[in-house]
Parts: C-alpha cells; structure tokens; sequence
C-alpha cells in the first residue's frame, strides 16, 4: 500500500473540531488516506474512532495505528506497524 499524502491524526491539536469533523474536511480536500493514531486512548474508544472515521471515509483507506485486531474488528484497510512490533508475516 503506497500513498501520495497520509494524513495522521492527532486529536489534541484539533481545538474544537472533532476526528470525524477533521476526516471529512481531508477526504473533501483529496486526502488518499489517514491514519488513527490515539496511543493514549484505551482500545474500545480506539475502536469507535476507527468506526466513526471508517464512515465518513469511505472512499479514503484508512489506517489503525499498531492494532491489527482493532483495524480488522472495524473495518480499517490496513495498519501501521512500529518497528518493535509483531512481525508483518505473522499479522499476514
């Protein structure tokens, strides 16, 4: 998977604008794709994200940030895998 521009979010720099708000506004802008990245948030609110975001980006590939699990419960087109993590053949 290869993109020309990969937005990452991070919600504490949004001010009053919500990720779904801040997805929508990149979508409509030609934003290929986005990454959740919310290492903070326990995984359940990870979870909602991911759904929420998968609705209003349903033309946008959309990454879960480290958690294969979640991005595959949630309907996320893929993940993005720290260098320390599990092994991408393994995850395959």
């Amino acid at each position: 998977m290869s993109f020309t521009l990969l937005a990452i979010s991070d919600r504490r720099g949004l001010g009053t604008l919500t990720l779904p708000a801040w997805a929508e506004a990149l979508a409509a802008a030609g934003v290929p794709a986005v990454q959740l990245r919310e290492k903070d948030l326990p995984d359940r609110a990870v979870y909602e994200l991911l759904r929420a975001l998968r609705r209003v980006l349903p033309a946008t590939r959309l990454l879960a940030n480290g958690r294969a699990d979640l991005a595959i419960a949630a309907g996320a087109d893929g993940v993005h895998l720290p260098g320390d993590g599990v092994p991408t053949a393994a995850l395959r």
